[in-house]
């Protein structure tokens, strides 16, 4: 019983350990436009005010996860004003394509959607 008791306390501080998790940091920008696209829009209603709906296209042989994307509003002469963050909700297959809605930090003349970070979930089949 005390050896159940040791093992099972020993298993509960293992599963409490921090696992490192490969992320878009580890890959870098280059990695990173090598292997997302990302497609965007204005959302036509929305009751939190503008925001931008696209999809974010993979073409990573991994399933991905916990995407996040950055969003920078563009004044006339094209340069950043202010920056907001937002998730992609689920995973995002290899190959496939995930959808997203991004409220807008302040209303620009334009903006500029962009990948920020992920992690790699598991090798999808070819």
């Amino acid at each position: 019983m005390v050896i159940a008791r040791r093992i099972l306390l020993a298993g509960l501080l293992f599963a409490l350990l921090p696992v490192p998790l490969p992320s878009a940091g580890a890959q870098g920008q280059a990695e990173i436009d090598r292997y997302f696209r990302v497609e965007y829009g204005p959302q036509a209603f929305s009751r939190r005010g503008p925001s931008l709906e696209g999809y974010v296209y993979s073409t990573h042989n991994f399933r991905v996860g916990g995407m996040r994307l950055r969003i920078q509003v563009l004044d006339d002469q094209g340069r950043v004003v202010k920056e907001g963050f937002g998730f992609v909700p689920g995973d995002i297959p290899s190959g496939g394509r995930a959808y997203f809605t991004l409220p807008v930090p302040e209303k620009g003349s334009d903006y500029r959607i962009s990948v920020a970070s992920y992690y790699l979930v598991s090798r999808d089949a070819p």
